[in-house]
């Protein structure tokens, strides 16, 4: 009897230790628990979403501080420009209109030419290095054949005008009548 009395307090007692154990997983695994930290965890996830978005909020802030200043500055830029053309086309309307009550003949881009006669030859080009008084290379040759001579040597529009005495806009307009 005394084993039947052992394996009956044993079974009792396993019996217990079951029911203990089963109610504590229960509490822990319980749906209550399982709630708890999903809160938890969306309650993190949100929380981390919220300062990533603040961050991308002053990236984008910033941003359209930066663009403001460059549309600024390029409006600025821009009236510049457009005073500055409408400057040259009252200065070159100006000069078209001395010239033409001086009764000076007009060139083809509607300015008056320089000081030089444009019917009389002008001498050849010469190349930058070359002296200017070269005996030799002296032959009669129009305003635009220097001119193309010049350019066809890769010498600055600026300095062909300067070289032959005339405006860089008669200069440019001269070559890109020539170049159609």
């Amino acid at each position: 009897m005394t084993a039947w009395l052992s394996l009956a307090i044993s079974l009792v007692a396993i019996a217990t230790a079951v029911i203990v154990i089963r109610r504590m997983i229960d509490r822990r695994a319980g749906s209550a628990a399982v709630m708890d930290e999903i809160r938890r965890e969306v309650g993190a996830i949100l929380t981390e979403m919220n300062q990533t978005t603040e961050r991308n909020i002053e990236l984008i802030e910033d941003r359209v501080t930066r663009l403001q200043e460059l549309i600024e500055q390029a409006d600025r830029r821009l009236g510049t420009l457009r005073r500055e053309t409408e400057k040259q086309v009252k200065a070159d309307m100006v000069y078209s209109h001395l010239s033409r009550a001086a009764g000076a003949p007009l060139t083809d881009s509607g300015n008056a030419p320089s000081t030089k006669n444009r019917d009389e030859p002008i001498g050849p080009a010469q190349p930058i290095d070359a002296p200017e008084g070269d005996a030799d290379t002296e032959t009669t040759v129009s305003l635009k054949d220097r001119v193309f001579d010049l350019y066809r040597q890769g010498i600055p529009i600026e300095r062909i005008a300067s070289r032959v005495g005339t405006a860089v806009s008669e200069i440019e307009l001269i070559v890109s009548l020539g170049e159609r």
